[in-house]
């Protein structure tokens, strides 16, 4: 007979964030971004702005008539919101209860693929402007932001949680 004693607080097969966090983190990662791409302008060719009205061009081309009257800049900021919240969404559904060396490298790993598919997938689609900020270091960054984002907010919510009782089996 086998006996397996584990000293784990939590089970493995729980998600750290429920849907709701995970919104509310990814809301949280994608104005961060937002936030960051702002800082580290002067020190390089990535304007925000600039980034986000181009989205809104885009947006605003499939709907030219029922889209009228709407400013490109706020129409890209809603997508890229909107953006930030599905992928939040998405950590909260596949991230499960790891010990927090583990959430963080998995944030950094989720914004590092976040930033090679945006550059392989969307940066194509969007123009040569567009391609060229999202490929550049400051949207790197950008994307390690919020992937860490997201692994903080799980992280506190991971802190905040009351421990759960662990049957207790005794080993002869």
């Amino acid at each position: 007979m086998v006996a397996m004693v584990s000293d784990a607080p939590y089970g493995f097969r729980d998600s750290v964030l429920s849907p709701r966090t995970g919104v509310v983190a990814g809301v949280v990662g994608a104005l961060a971004m937002l936030g960051l791409l702002n800082v580290v302008e002067p020190m390089s060719a990535v304007e925000p702005s600039a980034i986000l009205r181009h989205i809104g061009v885009r947006v605003l081309a499939v709907c030219p008539e029922s889209c009228g009257g709407l400013s490109p800049t706020l129409v890209g900021f809603s997508a890229h919101i909107i953006l930030g919240t599905i992928l939040g969404l998405l950590y909260a559904a596949s991230q499960q209860r790891v010990p927090a060396r583990g959430l963080v490298a998995v944030g950094i790993f989720y914004g590092f693929f976040l930033w090679v598919v945006s550059g392989l997938i969307v940066g194509p689609l969007l123009g040569e402007s567009l391609r060229r900020a999202i490929r550049s270091w400051p949207w790197l960054l950008a994307s390690l932001l919020y992937g860490s984002s997201l692994a903080a907010v799980a992280l506190w919510v991971e802190s905040h949680r009351a421990p759960e009782p662990s049957d207790v089996v005794q080993l002869d």
